[in-house]
């Protein structure tokens, strides 16, 4: 579609007011980690697989392994057993995974 004058565009965007900004409801667990980053690293620190992590929060297989992808990242770890003893570090994983 092509907008001929801005007006047009800025038009189609009033009902969707917070269309394309952040949620404020989404937390942190510490800088730069998401809340569901957290769910699923707390599941790792318990002991959980990718698969039982899938299972679990009814996710794809895929999308768990992109989010450990992402948390690898975000913590600047190489593999799951350094991540997991960053998790316990901040107190993750002792409840079994519920936190």
């Amino acid at each position: 579609m092509v907008y001929r004058h801005h007006s047009q565009a800025g038009r189609l965007r009033k009902p969707f007011p917070n269309f394309g900004k952040r949620s404020q409801k989404v937390g942190t667990c510490w800088t730069g980690c998401a809340v569901r980053e957290r769910e699923i690293l707390d599941l790792l620190a318990a002991g959980r697989n990718n698969g039982e992590i899938a299972g679990e929060l009814f996710l794809s297989l895929k999308t768990v392994r992109n989010y450990v992808s992402n948390i690898f990242t975000k913590l600047q770890v190489a593999d799951c057993a350094q991540a997991i003893v960053r998790a316990r570090e901040a107190g993750l994983g002792r409840n079994g995974g519920e936190a």
